[in-house]
């Protein structure tokens, strides 16, 4: 009898730090772009066109953006 509850106290504790030890997900940013490309149709030479892109972060860390290009 103490035997088994030796065994089951053991099981007990090792589930129990097994969970206290699982490593919680890393805080990380969580980039959202409504719409990565926009048609701005025809235009004339010379017309000055402008469009502005949505960005959001949507995760627990700060975004960081280091360098953005037009393609």
């Amino acid at each position: 009898m103490k035997t088994r509850i030796l065994l089951i106290s053991i099981v007990v504790i090792l589930t129990f730090v097994t969970a206290l030890s699982a490593e919680s997900p890393p805080v990380m940013p969580k980039i959202w772009v409504e719409s990565v490309l926009h048609n701005y149709g025809d235009t004339l030479k010379g017309e000055q066109i402008t469009h502005a892109f949505v960005i959001e972060n949507r995760g627990k860390a700060d975004l960081v953006i280091e360098k953005a290009e037009p393609d």
